[in-house]
């Protein structure tokens, strides 16, 4: 697995923190958004997908807006393999 602290490796009860930062260029037409988000091992489903709380959008420019959360979800006990998918939808 590519780790982004030089020679630390992954450790499967450490776990590993999804920042929920923030969305630019959300179309202006929507006026809030929230995320769905779920992790996968082919069928199998290792967190069932739950939801960011939904946040209020702010105008960015003319066509576009965007929402900021600054929150995060710590996973825990996940083991490193390579058909693990993170699924994410606005």
């Amino acid at each position: 697995m590519n780790n982004l602290h030089g020679s630390r490796k992954y450790h499967a009860f450490e776990g590993f923190t999804v920042f929920w930062d923030w969305v630019v260029n959300l179309p202006k037409k929507y006026d809030s958004c929230k995320i769905q988000w779920g992790l996968f091992k082919k069928s199998e489903v290792i967190v069932a997908p739950k939801f960011t709380e939904e946040r209020s959008a702010k105008v960015q420019n003319f066509n576009c807006k965007t929402v900021i959360w600054g929150d995060r979800d710590h996973v825990y006990d996940i083991k490193a393999h390579k058909d693990t998918l993170l699924v994410i939808e606005l």
